[in-house]
């Protein structure tokens, strides 16, 4: 459900700008090399992108950490998934 058909248009133009960034997985896991599941009520826009956590205390640590949880995530992704 959107807020307005305004945000619904937006949405439409372009829907993977909004999906989560590592398939939806836990940013913080991914981090320590892991997938875990998340909460979808935990998550944060980090430069335009949607990151989700597992809890509330993950979300606070990734965003106290961002910079350098990123670069963590998206090495472990790549020796993950190769991609």
């Amino acid at each position: 459900m959107f807020a307005s058909a305004a945000n619904k248009a937006e949405f439409d133009k372009n829907p993977a700008k909004y999906a989560p960034q590592y398939g939806g997985y836990c940013a913080v896991s991914l981090t320590k090399g892991r997938l875990a599941d998340i909460d979808p009520n935990n998550f944060v826009i980090y430069k335009g992108k949607l990151y989700v956590c597992a809890t509330a205390k993950a979300l606070r640590s990734f965003e106290a950490h961002e910079n350098e949880d990123v670069v963590k995530d998206n090495n472990n992704w790549r020796q993950l998934f190769g991609s």
